[in-house]
């Protein structure tokens, strides 16, 4: 299920989206409370080692179905505003990395990959980073600017 909270703090605003059953349909938009659609995109953090196929780096949204909650952080190392998350989601992250799933979402077509992935590597942001290169997951959850998080 969806449910959007809006905080307002000295960046601007923070959108937490919460409770996630997944199901939905892919081409539909996120809804409070409603199911919201899974995914399935590369994880830009997973280096294939030899005779590795490419799903291994593939990462599923219901693969975390009933395990944890996932938070989605929307973040572009372009944005004027990703940076200043830094020590905040890395306290997140070591207080709640063993009972939360932390996924990072590439979601602006000015990154590469491999840009976004140095920039993750230089803040610490330990965790898996999908790439929504095609925008299918920022435009369900009506993404406009980042960072976002999605819980």
């Amino acid at each position: 299920m969806l449910r959007t909270v809006t905080f307002w703090g000295a960046a601007g605003a923070l959108v937490v989206l919460g409770a996630v059953a997944l199901a939905g349909n892919p081409a539909g938009k996120a809804e409070v409370d409603k199911p919201v659609t899974d995914f399935t995109l590369k994880d830009l953090m997973k280096d294939l080692k030899e005779n590795e196929k490419p799903e291994s780096a593939m990462v599923t949204l219901s693969s975390f179905k009933g395990k944890k909650p996932v938070v989605l952080f929307f973040m572009s190392e372009k944005c004027g505003t990703t940076w200043r998350y830094e020590k905040r989601f890395g306290k997140l992250m070591k207080q709640y990395g063993k009972d939360v799933a932390f996924l990072g979402v590439r979601c602006s077509a000015n990154d590469t990959p491999e840009g976004l992935r140095k920039f993750a590597e230089s803040k610490n942001f330990v965790m898996p980073l999908v790439n929504d290169e095609k925008g299918v997951v920022s435009s369900f959850y009506n993404i406009r600017c980042t960072p976002t998080f999605a819980l």
